[in-house]
């Protein structure tokens, strides 16, 4: 009966012991291992819909929004699209597709290794240029904080801040702190003011539901001489082919 009684407390004494080991790890994770299960995240998965929020805001801390658009962002497979003012990005399998509805221009190129490329989740090049980091742990959040301090080249951001869900390692925000002052519209006198700003990125998730997809050929057909050509419907558009760079 003895040894029946003190079982529980044993188990519950591993239980916690493993427990306490996990988060120590967890709080061990380098930034180069967490940005790594972001990448690993999205390039895995098997499809997602995220709605992108990008708020700009006056000032290096506040909440002064002086601008806001929505964007998203879509796989299923092989494919993905991003959108955001007026541009679509498209990843089929073998192809990379750019089309500015604004400009009336259509680029089109080899696809990327994983069409994560200059979306706000391709964090795989950060540690490339930001080499001051640190990760503080938040909860259910890591904040990874990238800054940096190189003066041989300049950068749009002098500072990077990601919000990483620890469930999944999904980016769920993005601070993007601007290496030089902006210009932002005084709307009393209607004049221009140079100041600090930051980017904020907000992304919300929906890795279930149905994705609606798109073909190449909806944009792109491919000649006899292997030369792509514009459907009709984009006739009135410029076709760029990076191919032949």
């Amino acid at each position: 009966m003895i040894k029946m009684k003190k079982q529980p407390i044993y188990i519950f004494s591993f239980v916690l012991a493993m427990l306490m080991i996990t988060g120590i790890n967890a709080q061990k994770l380098s930034v180069k291992e967490v940005l790594g299960k972001v990448t690993v995240f999205y390039t895995n998965a098997d499809q997602y819909q995220i709605d992108i929020t990008y708020n700009m805001l006056r000032g290096l801390s506040g909440n002064n929004i002086t601008e806001s658009y929505k964007g998203s962002m879509v796989k299923k497979g092989s494919f993905t699209r991003m959108e955001a003012l007026g541009s679509q990005v498209f990843q089929f399998s073998k192809t990379h597709l750019v089309v500015d509805h604004n400009q009336k221009v259509i680029a089109y190129n080899k696809s990327n290794a994983n069409g994560l490329s200059n979306s706000p989740l391709d964090v795989s090049d950060f540690l490339k240029y930001y080499d001051k980091s640190q990760i503080i742990d938040k909860g259910t959040m890591l904040v990874c904080e990238m800054v940096s301090t190189r003066k041989n080249f300049q950068l749009p951001y002098g500072k990077v801040v990601l919000y990483i869900n620890k469930n999944n390692f999904s980016v769920a925000k993005q601070e993007l702190y601007f290496s030089n002052l902006i210009p932002f519209k005084n709307k009393e006198n209607n004049t221009q003011e140079q100041d600090y700003g930051r980017l904020i990125i907000l992304l919300n998730h929906n890795m279930g539901g149905e994705v609606t997809t798109t073909e190449l050929k909806d944009y792109v057909t491919i000649g006899s001489n292997n030369k792509p050509l514009l459907q009709k419907k984009y006739a009135a558009y410029k076709l760029i082919d990076q191919t032949k760079k």
